[in-house]
C-alpha cells in the first residue's frame, strides 16, 4: 500500500490501524514516521510514530491516559477513572503500590508450575495433530486461567469470566463503537464487576490470609483502596492479562515460524528463547497503540495540542523505528540495543510484564520440545483488529504427514 500527502489531507488513516483496516499496518506506520511523525489525523486525533517523541510524550504531565472530561461520578457510571491505567502522577503511583504485591517476585514463581502444566495439558491433545490453531487451542484458554489463578479466582469458571468480560474489552480497546454497541458494552460491563464483587465477598481475609485478594480487602479496612476501585482494576487485570497475552502468544508463535532461520536457531539454542521473546514482543506487539490525552493546551514538536485532545502513541511504530532498532523489519535474536515500548516505559510500564513473558517462553520451550517439526500452514490464517489491538484470530500450524 502507498500513501501519499493528499490521501493524509483528504481522508483518516485510523481505519487503517485500528479497527477493522489492513492486515499489515507497517506500512503506514513507516510512511507516517518518516514524513509526519506528529500528525493531525483528518478525523481530528494526533498521531505520534516516532520512538523518540513517543517516549517523550509518555514521561510528559502534561498528557495522561484519562480525558480531563473522566472524572469520578456521574460521567463515569462504570468508574473507569480508577482504573490504573486511566491515572497519572502521584494517583498512579499509588495504585501501582497496592497492586503490586501481585506481582512480586514470590507470587509469579508459584504460577510457574501452574503455567508450565496447563502448557502441558493443553498440548497433550494437539501432539499427534497434523494441523490445529494455537489461539484457539492454547492462546484462549491459559492467559485467562492464568490470571484466575493469579487472583485465586475459580479456574474452571474461566470461559464465563471470558464471555462476560468481552464488553469491557470493546470499552477499552479504543474500537469504535455505535450508541446501542456502547450501552451494550456498558450493561455487560457492570454485570461482570458485579459478579466480581460476588466472588470477593465470599473471601474472608481472617481465614485465608494467604488468598491473593486479602491483600485488597485489608487495604480496604485500612481506608488504602475504596470497593470500586478494587473491583475495576480486577476487571483490568482480565482484560489487560488476557487480551493482550493471548494475542502477544499468537504473533510471537507466528513471527517465528515464518522466519525459518529463527525457528532453527531456537531449535538448536533453546536457551535462547527468553531473548527471543524480547525480540517477537517488539516485532509485533500485541497492543498497536495506546493514549494520550491533552490535560492543557501543550505545545509538543512545534504542534498545538490542546486540552482533551487524542493522541495515540503509536507503539508499532516505534518498535520498527531505525532509528532505535538496526534493521527493525527483521527479526534478530541477537539484538542487544534499542528499547522496545511494547509494554509502555517509565512509570506508565506495564505491571504484568513478567507474568505474560513467563507465559511465552514456557509455550515456546515446550513447542521446540514437543513439536519441532512445526510449520505454517498455507491457508487459513486470520487477522483481527479490534481497536488498537492487533494479532490472529485465527493461526493455523501444520505438521508434515
Amino acid at each position: 500500500m502507498t500513501l501519499d500527502t493528499l490521501d493524509l489531507e483528504l481522508r483518516s488513516v485510523l481505519p487503517s490501524i485500528m479497527g477493522s483496516g489492513f492486515d499489515d499496518p507497517y506500512p503506514v506506520y513507516a510512511y507516517l514516521r518518516e514524513n509526519c511523525p506528529v500528525h493531525r489525523d483528518a478525523s481530528g486525533v494526533w498521531l505520534l510514530s516516532s520512538h523518540a517523541l513517543i517516549t517523550r510524550m509518555l514521561d510528559d504531565r502534561h498528557f495522561s491516559a484519562r480525558p480531563p472530561a473522566m472524572q469520578p461520578g456521574a460521567g463515569d457510571p462504570l468508574g473507569y477513572a480508577g482504573m490504573i491505567v486511566f491515572q497519572h502522577g502521584d494517583d498512579h503511583e499509588r495504585l501501582r503500590r497496592l497492586l503490586a504485591p501481585l506481582f512480586s517476585r514470590k507470587s509469579l514463581a508459584r504460577l510457574q508450575d501452574f503455567i508450565d502444566a496447563d502448557i502441558a495439558r493443553l498440548l497433550a491433545p494437539l501432539q499427534h495433530a497434523g494441523r490445529f490453531d494455537p489461539v484457539a487451542e492454547v492462546a484462549s484458554v491459559l492467559p485467562l486461567r492464568t490470571i484466575c489463578h493469579l487472583l485465586g479466582f475459580p479456574e474452571s469458571n474461566a470461559a464465563n469470566y471470558l464471555q462476560a468480560s468481552m464488553g469491557a474489552w470493546q470499552l477499552i480497546s479504543g474500537a469504535q463503537l455505535t450508541a446501542g454497541q456502547r450501552a451494550h458494552a456498558m450493561a455487560q460491563t457492570q454485570a461482570f464487576l458485579d459478579h466480581i464483587d460476588t466472588l470477593v465477598r465470599a473471601i474472608d481475609p481472617d481465614r485465608s490470609p494467604d488468598h491473593p485478594v486479602a491483600w485488597f480487602l485489608q487495604l480496604e479496612r485500612e481506608g488504602e483502596f475504596t470497593r470500586r476501585e478494587m473491583l475495576v482494576n480486577i476487571l483490568f487485570l482480565f482484560i489487560a492479562g488476557y487480551g493482550t497475552t493471548l494475542l502477544t502468544i499468537g504473533n510471537s508463535v507466528g513471527a517465528a515460524l515464518r522466519d525459518t532461520r529463527a525457528w532453527r536457531t531456537l531449535l538448536d539454542e533453546p536457551a535462547l528463547v527468553p531473548q527471543a521473546v524480547r525480540e517477537l514482543y517488539r516485532y509485533d506487539p500485541a497492543v498497536q497503540g495506546i493514549f494520550r490525552y491533552a490535560w492543557q493546551d501543550t505545545e509538543f514538536e512545534g504542534q498545538l495540542i490542546r486540552r482533551g485532545e487524542l493522541a495515540v502513541l503509536l507503539l508499532g511504530a516505534a518498535n520498527r523505528d531505525p532509528a532505535e532498532f538496526a534493521s527493525p523489519n527483521e527479526i534478530d535474536l541477537a539484538r542487544a540495543q534499542g528499547r522496545s515500548l511494547t509494554f509502555g516505559a517509565g512509570p506508565h510500564s506495564c505491571m504484568g510484564l513478567s507474568l505474560a513473558r513467563m507465559q511465552l517462553e514456557s509455550l515456546l520451550h515446550a513447542l521446540l520440545q514437543r513439536m519441532p517439526d512445526l510449520q505454517l500452514a498455507a491457508a487459513g490464517s486470520r487477522r483481527l483488529q479490534r481497536g488498537t489491538f492487533h494479532g490472529f484470530d485465527q493461526l493455523w500450524l501444520e505438521r508434515p504427514s
